[in-house]
């Protein structure tokens, strides 16, 4: 881990993105920044189900290994009722937030057949 980062300094940090325990997309390393932004689209559609979760994960690059800063668990299920969420959520096994803004977008029928 940087010892920047356990010192308070600022990290090179990217988010690794998981829908249901895949990963489906990682953000750019925006370097020594303790409040990295993302305007982040996923590479490609899903579909996705009430029962279904994302998973974002805040990390460090480092040259050796990447370092766990901090992550968010969010169930599409909420997103599905509210139609979007935007909001701060407080990390596990991290300190502080990561604020979040997620819509869903519905895929027409006669898209949704292409492959």
């Amino acid at each position: 881990m940087d010892s920047g980062y356990l010192m308070g300094r600022a990290s090179d940090t990217y988010c690794n993105v998981f829908i249901d325990d895949i990963l489906v997309g990682k953000t750019p390393i925006i370097d020594n920044s303790n409040n990295p932004s993302w305007h982040y689209l996923l590479p490609r559609q899903f579909t996705v189900k009430r029962e279904t979760w994302i998973r974002i994960e805040l990390m460090d690059s480092d040259h050796v290994r990447n370092d766990h800063i901090g992550g968010i668990l969010l169930n599409f299920g909420d997103l599905i009722k509210n139609g979007s969420i935007n909001k701060p959520i407080n990390m596990f096994h991290g300190r502080g937030y990561i604020w979040v803004t997620i819509s869903s977008v519905p895929i027409p029928s006669s898209l949704s057949d292409v492959k």
